[in-house]
């Protein structure tokens, strides 16, 4: 009748194991774009041997994957590093000069403003005091009192001293 089969039939694998390939093959494909994914997968196949051994090459893809980023991110690093440099001597050095030059500009424009300005016609009233200071009865009237005020040497008595410089304050504490 019907020939026997020789071999055993297959054994079906279970719907979880065919679910855990699928999702180490999509690790594979997606270990390469994301270094956060990476570091969890190396995490855990460090943390097992078993599975280390047996998924090897994605131990190896996800270390490659981890180098790869640490070396973007520094290289990122130097680019902004230089990125910054470049503005700051572009932008930030010329506007402060500027700035610098600026302020110079305004301190200087006040001493030009008043050289500019047109000189002030003579005030009447200071010319009619240079007039009566010019007159002999102001001018000894000016000069008897700041000899008054100042006291002449012969007015003075002497102080403790005997030098003859007495303040009036100490003439009328004396008396």
């Amino acid at each position: 009748m019907y020939p026997e089969k020789s071999a055993l039939p297959r054994a079906k694998r279970p719907a979880i194991e065919r679910e855990e390939e699928k999702a180490w093959i999509r690790f594979y494909q997606r270990v390469d774009a994301d270094p956060v994914l990476a570091a969890e997968i190396l995490a855990q196949l460090d943390s097992d041997a078993e599975l280390r051994r047996r998924h090897s090459a994605l131990y190896l893809c996800c270390r490659q994957s981890l180098n790869a980023h640490q070396a973007r991110s520094a290289r990122n690093r130097q680019v902004a590093a230089a990125l910054r440099w470049t503005a700051r001597r572009l932008f930030v050095v010329p506007l402060a000069v500027l700035v610098r030059a600026t302020a110079q500009g305004w301190r200087r424009s006040g001493a030009v403003a008043l050289a500019l300005l047109p000189p002030s016609p003579a005030e009447p009233a200071r010319a009619k005091v240079e007039d009566l200071l010019r007159t002999s009865d102001v001018a000894a009237a000016r000069v008897a009192f700041q000899e008054t005020a100042a006291g002449t040497p012969a007015d003075r008595e002497p102080d403790a001293a005997g030098t003859g410089t007495a303040s009036p304050t100490q003439r009328a504490g004396a008396a």
